[in-house]
């Protein structure tokens, strides 16, 4: 006979994980809040270019909310695809630049590559995290950047141990 306490406990770790996937252009994404209920909203994958005209890119993104109210947390994961190889700072010096800027800023693995993040706090004692990112499938022309202001151990840690993002039928 299995204790009663070891039912609860197993069902409560199954109410709280509610993993999300969606399709945003050629892409899907998949990742875990760590809690439940919350309210998704996307902006359609759209073409646009720069300001030259030279380069073409596509973009889209999902926004992560605790309720319909928008309130509570909000984090936003938003996916850019150039038509051309680009050359970036390495997620090192990236993360340099940016302790001029931030309280923190440091490199860290995402979605199995090397990424940046960086926090901030605000006046209202909420924190800010922006990180940042190229899926190993398309480093030269993938981006994906997440901005979150979830605490730490409520959300922005389990989204950023948890995002993947897959092009079905990609050469591995």
């Amino acid at each position: 006979m299995i204790p009663l306490f070891v039912v609860f406990s197993s069902i409560q770790a199954i109410a709280y994980a509610v993993p999300y996937s969606a399709t945003i252009g050629p892409y899907i994404v998949s990742f875990d809040m760590g809690f439940s209920d919350y309210y998704i909203t996307g902006e359609p994958w759209e073409m646009s270019e720069t300001l030259s005209g030279t380069e073409k890119y596509e973009f889209g993104s999902i926004n992560v909310y605790k309720n319909r109210n928008h309130e509570g947390g909000i984090a936003i994961i938003t996916i850019k695809h150039n038509d051309e190889d680009q050359s970036y700072l390495s997620p090192s010096e990236s993360a340099e630049i940016l302790k001029d800027s931030y309280d923190t800023a440091t490199t860290r693995t995402i979605d199995s590559a090397l990424g940046f993040i960086a926090s901030q706090e605000l006046n209202n004692k909420i924190t800010i995290y922006m990180s940042h990112y190229q899926p190993t499938f398309d480093p030269k022309r993938l981006n994906v950047s997440i901005l979150s202001n979830y605490p730490w151990d409520s959300g922005t840690l389990q989204l950023l141990k948890t995002i993947h993002i897959e092009k079905p039928n990609a050469a591995s």
